[in-house]
């Protein structure tokens, strides 16, 4: 795969990427990050994911991000509605992620693809302008027995939550 920004983003190579896995982590704890901030989609470590943006400030973020070769933190919002999210509208804890490749819409947004690398949490805000940025930690992912209670429960919570995901969506 080459490491230059300009690989032709298409099936094969998404799976080609996803496949690969979690990429080697730059981040460590303490290291300052910038945080995109997500209405609807998120990342876990490993998962290859286009996101649409079209914030000014999130299109910024994702630019430099790929100029400064530096990984992000991306986190869900609370709430979609609020255009210009802070700390306190965001959840704290998101996946660090590496931007592969931006390709620009037509309509004055961009598709970022991005691949989850690592869980941390926000553990000190660091600032606000020109996007927010935050000191993280990083995540141990809990690793649960197949055999266990805890695992068996688990499946069926995620079981029941997929069934009524395809539920809402077909309506």
């Amino acid at each position: 795969m080459k490491d230059d920004k300009s690989l032709e983003v298409n099936e094969e190579t998404i799976q080609i990427i996803g496949a690969q896995g979690n990429a080697t982590l730059r981040a460590i704890n303490g290291d300052v990050l910038p945080v995109l901030t997500s209405r609807q989609l998120f990342t876990l470590p490993g998962v290859v994911l286009p996101f649409v943006i079209g914030r000014p400030k999130s299109m910024k973020l994702i630019n430099d991000a790929v100029q400064n070769h530096q990984e992000i933190l991306v986190c869900p919002q609370m709430h979609a509605e609020i255009d210009d999210p802070y700390f306190d509208d965001i959840v704290q804890v998101g996946c660090i992620a590496e931007v592969i490749k931006i390709i620009k819409l037509n309509d004055n947004t961009m598709a970022a693809i991005i691949q989850g690398k690592c869980r941390a949490k926000i553990v000190e805000q660091a600032c606000v302008l020109p996007y927010l940025k935050a000191k993280v930690e990083l995540l141990d992912d809990e690793v649960v027995d197949k055999s266990s209670d805890s695992y068996n429960e688990l499946s069926v919570l995620a079981w029941d939550a997929k069934k009524r995901f395809i539920d809402i969506n077909r309506k």
